[in-house]
């Protein structure tokens, strides 16, 4: 990011960065993200899901935080 990547490019499966670490539970790059300015509301693949979505399924309350 420091060197100009996009926070919020999306890939076809997983989605944004935000709704990556979501799925898997990665709390610290959940929150370097949100303070970098990620899109907490992008639906950034073709479901149309978003990281709370994620962390809402997999009952994550920490991400749900």
């Amino acid at each position: 990011m420091d060197a100009g990547a996009d926070i919020d490019a999306c890939a076809p499966v997983f989605g944004t960065p935000l709704m990556g670490a979501s799925m898997f539970g990665h709390h610290d790059v959940m929150r370097e993200l949100i303070s970098r300015g990620a899109n907490v509301d992008a639906a950034g693949n073709s479901t149309g899901r978003t990281a709370l979505w994620y962390a809402r399924v997999n009952d994550d309350e920490e991400a749900v935080q």
